[in-house]
């Protein structure tokens, strides 16, 4: 057999299985949110955008951040509502002049979230991103790629034990992030890396926590959502 066939099947058969994996992925997250007491919200979409640029958008002098909303579910969570949202950062996509189609994004899912007492929990609004566990030198690349892409004014990490729990933090005006979040706050945020989140964006009275897309592990997330609400 032509061995250029042989290896265009191997392509075929390999994008064949990980759209298959995505898809049941997918489908365990769904089963795992309706288990937990979800609802489909999509109808919700346009005001869950809104609110998802008051507290994720970014900040002057950056531009606003582009989202694009998927799938929508909700439950009664504390204070008010939890959302989990299919959320596609389309920020710094480039799209393709030879096609139709809308240029790909970042996936994530989102747990926006109603505080019960907002302005102790974060005095004022703040982004912060989440250092995850691994090697120092990897950690110092991450930043530098967060740090490239600004959310807004870059916030002073002094602490040197705090500074290796996050990449980086952003805000509308220049400071520490210990003037924008207790540290009891910081504390909190910095279990999220082990359950997959990769940053946190406080605003309107609102948490908006961005993890990784599809983790079928919700049930571990949603304890942690839990005690912010």
């Amino acid at each position: 057999m032509d061995p250029g066939i042989i290896v265009l099947g191997a392509i075929f058969s390999v994008a064949a299985f990980l759209l298959w994996w995505s898809f049941a992925r997918a489908r365990a997250s769904r089963r795992k949110m309706l288990e937990a007491g979800f609802v489909a919200c999509d109808q919700e979409a346009p005001a869950l955008l809104h609110a998802l640029d008051d507290v994720a958008g970014g900040y002057p002098p950056t531009p606003r951040r582009e989202y694009q909303i998927g799938q929508c579910f909700k439950r009664p969570g504390g204070f008010g509502m939890v959302y989990r949202i299919g959320v596609v950062d389309r920020t710094n996509a480039k799209p393709d002049v030879s096609s139709d189609r809308a240029p790909m994004g970042a996936r994530f899912d989102v747990y926006l979230i109603d505080l019960r007492d907002a302005e102790r929990v974060s005095h004022g609004p703040v982004s912060v991103f989440l250092a995850p566990r691994a090697p120092a030198p990897l950690q110092r690349v991450l930043a530098g790629l967060v740090k490239s892409d600004p959310h807004g004014v870059l916030l002073e990490i002094d602490d040197p034990i705090r500074a290796k729990w996050f990449l980086a933090a952003f805000s509308d005006r220049a400071g520490k992030l210990d003037e924008r979040l207790p540290i009891e706050t910081q504390e909190r945020l910095s279990k999220g890396a082990e359950l997959y989140f990769l940053a946190a964006h406080f605003g309107a009275g609102k948490l908006a926590l961005f993890g990784q897309h599809d983790r079928v592990d919700i049930d571990r997330q949603l304890a942690y959502v839990a005690e912010w609400t």
